[in-house]
């Protein structure tokens, strides 16, 4: 290992294979979701009745109202406040 500059911490080698590998399952499990999801649309509009136009509707109504960007952050704030949420559950003690 070379010594590092004043004020800067020098990274090992393993930790960037670790950082590598995580990032690489990180991917990998969002591929595998969105391939995932697809096939379950169907199943989703017969369970509630819907064809493809009605969940085109549903989907495509408050972009419509609230405009892309809007959309967009509301997305992203619900997803990160949905896993926030989850990662607390450990910790939570359910009672039967």
């Amino acid at each position: 290992m070379t010594e590092a500059a004043p004020g800067k911490q020098e990274i090992s080698k393993s930790t960037d294979w670790r950082t590598v590998t995580l990032l690489a399952l990180g991917f990998g499990l969002v591929g595998v979701d969105r391939f995932m999801i697809s096939p379950v649309f169907p199943a989703i509009a017969r369970d509630l009745g819907l064809n493809f136009s009605d969940l085109g509707i549903i989907a495509g109504r408050p972009v419509d109202r609230l405009g892309r960007g809007r959309s967009f952050h509301g997305a992203i704030l619900r997803t990160a406040s949905a896993a926030a949420a989850c990662s607390w559950l450990p910790w939570l003690r359910f009672r039967s």
